[in-house]
């Protein structure tokens, strides 16, 4: 995940961050068109090895560093945030908590969850969002025709108008009002690609209740 939000991240946003923060080193060494690994290690000021590790999933990003590459790359859809957290922390987009003894930048705050009562709520509603943000990622891909460049393995499976009316569902699930009943009555191949992207998210336990009505479990 990482590989791919530096490649598709605009070197020229990179640099005007940079150019809006202390940023130590020189603006000069880094390039016009396309970061590397080693460009984008230079722009969070760590280590080419740390940041190749870390790419890799051979290493734990920091949190620092974790939410450094988020303002360099501008991953602010709180989807997506959450996402890129659950990929490398296993849990939700942090919550106060997470960030004890942390700088947070500026234009996070308001996504960093309260440890109060309802916070379940909100790690549902995140996790919804996160679905929505990988339908509409496969989505894309499927009406490129080329369903086979998605990280799910199962969107070759499904149609692009299924997995629309699969996320419209989903809405329900964050008021509470239905949670998976209805998520269940899908089509097996939307609820495979449905369970897959929970298993990626962290979410075990969420696509262990995606049975079909014979009551089978997905594996």
């Amino acid at each position: 995940m990482f590989s791919m939000l530096r490649k598709a991240a605009d070197p020229r946003k990179i640099q005007a961050t940079l150019r809006a923060t202390h940023f130590n080193g020189e603006l000069k060494y880094l390039p016009q068109t396309t970061f590397s690994q080693a460009d984008l290690a230079y722009a969070l000021e760590a280590a080419a090895r740390t940041y190749e590790a870390v790419e890799r999933a051979d290493r734990r990003p920091s949190t620092a560093l974790l939410l450094r590459f988020g303002q360099l790359c501008s991953v602010r859809e709180p989807a997506l945030l959450d996402r890129l957290w659950q990929h490398t922390k296993g849990h939700p987009f942090p919550r106060k908590s997470d960030l004890v003894g942390c700088t947070v930048p500026e234009e996070f705050h308001h996504l960093v969850l309260d440890d109060e009562p309802g916070k379940e709520t909100a790690s549902r509603a995140a996790m919804v969002s996160s679905l929505r943000a990988a339908a509409l990622r496969a989505i894309g891909h499927l009406l490129m025709q080329r369903p086979q460049d998605d990280p799910n393995p199962h969107t070759p499976q499904v149609a692009a108008v299924a997995l629309t009316r699969a996320t419209q569902g989903l809405a329900e699930i964050v008021d509470g009002t239905e949670e998976w009943a209805e998520v269940v009555q899908l089509p097996p191949a939307i609820r495979e690609w449905l369970a897959w992207e929970l298993r990626s998210l962290g979410h075990g336990e969420v696509a262990h209740t995606l049975a079909d009505p014979r009551g089978d479990t997905i594996n």
